[in-house]
């Protein structure tokens, strides 16, 4: 056996040490409510059937904005670590962004400052020397090029993947992202949507490029065969998951709502997920896309939040019939899709939809928008109906269909339940993601 030969042997059956690199606004640690975020409960997901499958895993995050100090926990056999201040940092890159706008003007859309070696500097050299002093096999950063700079100078031999929830790397100037990417082994993307994005604006990292799906908790979210709560008789609900920001069209569904009232006027609609506005800088501005650059309108002095926004569009007669939950321990969503009778997705911009899967694991048909990696989970007139992006007319008419039709909810809840069980369950995730992991080191 040759020297190679034998690496990828000793390779194959060893016991590797894994670092997730999470976004510093998502909360992280078990102590204080478990994952906030869908990047957060991602990471969680992958990390704890990591651990499951024999290897180290460690999750670096943020802890609160004046603590100055590391923390450390455990639980499921993963160790979570927040690094100091990382908070604070942001607040202080804030202040500085206002004003060098204001001293210099704004940079041109396709170059934002966050773009720059200076955001979360700090963070990328905690982090550097971390993870350098705790000698890891494989450095996995979710969004955050960033940090790949200081991650790659201190640490030469690692293996590192950037995995991309968002069009950052295909929206930002190609020169800024070419530079970052020079620090990757692998870009992953969440869909083929972003995936083949990348590949196609960088085909020299094409073979360097995958798509690796977010999954499902298939015990939690219903696809082990959890059962339908039962419901007030002659009363449909629909239900919206995910954060309330402009992007994710809550208004659109508050328009296509009103359009079925007088069809439907025992119909409620309840919107789960908290407030979490995305900033202008991090997505409309980025987009070249008519649809999305009319979210503009949600944003500017005056405007108010997204979410007042939203609320003042509910027509009078309608407001005891929208329900605003705000956000939901994770624990308790499955709950609210059990009890629903059809699941509602309008998003302008879409990576992939975690809500829009886990929905159609417990059951749900779906009335989604064309958009993203959404395309790439709903069979349109299979497993729910997909509509154009910004239509609230052909929304109220999938709404209306499948409010109609008994029959029509099952066969589609079925078939979605089905499908989600067969290609995107979290077991099945995680091998291929240990198998690239591998493959890499060898």
């Amino acid at each position: 056996m040759n020297a190679n030969a034998a690496a990828r042997a000793q390779s194959a059956g060893r016991s590797l040490r894994v670092a997730f690199v999470t976004q510093p606004w998502d909360q992280i640690m078990p102590s204080r409510g478990g994952c906030d975020g869908s990047i957060a409960i991602i990471t969680h997901e992958m990390a704890r059937r990591l651990v499951g499958l024999g290897h180290h895993v460690c999750v670096y995050g943020a802890g609160r904005r004046f603590d100055f100090s590391e923390r450390r926990e455990e639980a499921l056999g993963v160790e979570f670590r927040t690094l100091p201040a990382v908070r604070l940092e942001l607040k202080v890159f804030g202040i500085y962004q206002k004003a060098a706008d204001r001293l210099l003007g704004q940079p041109p859309a396709n170059r934002p400052r966050f773009a720059s070696r200076a955001y979360l500097a700090a963070y990328g050299r905690q982090l550097a020397r971390t993870l350098r002093e705790r000698h890891y096999d494989i450095v996995h950063v979710h969004n955050l090029f960033q940090v790949i700079p200081a991650i790659r100078a201190a640490n030469p031999g690692v293996r590192i993947i950037l995995h991309m929830h968002c069009e950052w790397l295909s929206q930002i100037a190609a020169d800024i992202i070419a530079d970052y990417l020079e620090g990757v082994d692998l870009v992953i993307g969440v869909s083929d949507h972003i995936a083949d994005k990348v590949r196609a604006r960088f085909p020299q990292k094409a073979a360097r490029c995958r798509t690796l799906y977010n999954s499902v908790d298939l015990e939690a979210f219903g696809g082990m065969g959890v059962g339908r709560l039962p419901r007030e008789e002659g009363r449909r609900r629909l239900l919206f998951v995910g954060r309330v920001s402009p992007e994710k069209g809550v208004h659109l569904l508050i328009d296509a709502f009103a359009k079925i009232d007088a069809e439907f006027p025992d119909a409620e609609l309840d919107i789960v997920g908290p407030p979490a506005q995305v900033a202008y800088d991090f997505l409309v501005a980025l987009d070249d896309g008519a649809e999305v650059a009319s979210l503009a309108s949600f944003y500017g002095p005056g405007k108010g939040s997204y979410l007042e926004q939203v609320k003042a569009r509910v027509p009078a007669a309608l407001k005891s019939r929208i329900n605003f939950l705000g956000g939901v321990p994770y624990g308790q969503v499955s709950g609210h899709y059990r009890a629903a009778d059809v699941f509602l997705n309008a998003s302008y911009s879409e990576a992939f939809s975690m809500p829009t899967a886990e929905a159609m694991a417990n059951g749900l048909p779906v009335v989604a928008a064309r958009v993203g990696g959404v395309k790439e989970i709903v069979r349109h007139n299979e497993t729910g109906l997909l509509f154009d992006v910004g239509d609230a007319g052909m929304l109220a008419e999938g709404i209306a269909r499948l409010l109609r039709d008994g029959a029509l909810r099952r066969s589609m809840g079925e078939a979605g339940r089905a499908r989600i069980t067969r290609s995107f369950s979290w077991e099945t995730t995680v091998r291929r993601l240990e198998s690239t992991y591998r493959e890499m080191l060898q």
